[in-house]
């Protein structure tokens, strides 16, 4: 029920940014979950492991649950922001409408089908597709993602590395 919640208030957000239009407005969807996922997949999952390798002296989890969510996450990233740039139906990083109807069925659930289906009656297109700076960030995310989650247990270092690659997205996001 609370990410339901959330979901709910996230989107209500992006709608009413998007609706009140400007240049960001086209590719406000994209950019905020973007940033939830470099969250996840970096803050949160990077001081969880360093908190806990600081008090264990490395972090113990199950690694098929921890893997199954990864690829979950990277997999609906990858359909939802990476594939509209490499999209031929439509110039740019916009998914064709029937592509955007898939992408949105791929990760029911989620922020982007409720954005999909409000993008009907918004102005301007929806543009999913990451740049190339974005793309690289979340390839290295789902690498260092996948070698911290297989084993079943980190160290203070891999977390480390996943909250330098959280601070490497906050300041490309500041200063592209």
């Amino acid at each position: 029920m609370l990410a339901v919640a959330v979901t709910v208030i996230e989107v209500g957000l992006i709608v009413a940014l998007m609706t009140a239009g400007g240049p960001a407005a086209d590719t406000l969807a994209r950019d905020t979950v973007f940033a939830a996922v470099m969250i996840t997949l970096n803050g949160i999952v990077g001081l969880s492991v360093l908190v806990a390798a600081l008090r264990d002296g490395q972090a113990e989890f199950n690694s098929e649950g921890a893997a199954t969510a990864l690829t979950s996450v990277a997999t609906l990233a990858t359909l939802t922001l990476v594939l509209p740039s490499f999209t031929t139906s439509r110039p740019g990083a916009e998914f064709a409408p029937a592509q955007l109807a898939f992408a949105a069925v791929a990760s029911i659930g989620l922020t982007i089908p409720a954005i999909a289906i409000a993008s009907i009656w918004l102005d301007g297109p929806l543009l999913l597709g990451l740049g190339e700076t974005q793309i690289v960030l979340l390839t290295i995310s789902a690498l260092v993602g996948a070698l911290t989650v297989l084993p079943g247990r980190a160290t203070v270092q891999q977390g480390a590395v996943h909250l330098a690659l959280a601070l490497a997205f906050v300041f490309l996001a500041i200063r592209p």
